[in-house]
């Protein structure tokens, strides 16, 4: 289920289509893959790999699993996905 992120400064739409992009990464075209990989791999550095699983594993994992199991704070995953959101455009 998608609800508007507070901290990203960006209409629920469009919040919405970038959320189900992500979560359906499988099922898009490779431009659109590699979209989201470039992002994450530009925005996450180090944290690339538990950011690229904040967003396509949304609703199965916890933002605090995928920290926990990249030994990395939560905090730091919300605010990576916030500036991966706002860089979409």
């Amino acid at each position: 289920m998608f609800r508007k992120l507070r901290g990203v400064k960006l209409p629920y739409n469009t919040q919405g289509y970038i959320y189900f992009t992500c979560v359906t990464f499988s099922q898009q075209p490779p431009e659109i893959q590699n979209k989201i990989e470039q992002l994450c791999l530009e925005l996450g550095g180090a944290y690339a790999g538990a950011l690229f699983e904040v967003l396509t594993k949304a609703g199965q994992y916890s933002v605090e699993r995928i920290a926990t199991d990249h030994f990395i704070s939560a905090a730091t995953l919300y605010r990576l996905r916030r500036k991966f959101y706002e860089k979409w455009e």
